[in-house]
């Protein structure tokens, strides 16, 4: 869930990419904090889509790099799509 002043989250896309080139990405994004990925979760782009969300590319940060927007901004609305978000994810824990 984006923080309240946003109406948008970010995310890599990792479409044709290996497990290992999927944590390197997750390593990538936390490097500036030092923090190297933990976990993830996975979630197909057609799931956004029926989520009435839009994808947004932003190869500027990253070549893969896009932003989920279109979040609402009523409290309620925005916990009810992080949820549905979290049923529609799959979720890997780096072993």
């Amino acid at each position: 869930m984006p923080p309240r002043e946003k109406t948008a989250i970010s995310m890599f896309s990792v479409d044709q990419l290996t497990e290992n080139e999927i944590w390197d990405l997750g390593d990538y994004a936390g490097k500036n904090r030092g923090k190297a990925a933990l976990a993830r979760g996975d979630i197909e782009c057609k799931s956004i889509f029926e989520l009435h969300m839009r994808v947004e590319p932003t190869p500027e940060d990253h070549p893969r790099h896009v932003n989920i927007a279109g979040w609402p901004t009523e409290k309620d609305k925005r916990k009810a799509l992080a949820l549905e978000f979290c049923a529609r994810s799959t979720l890997h824990i780096r072993s």
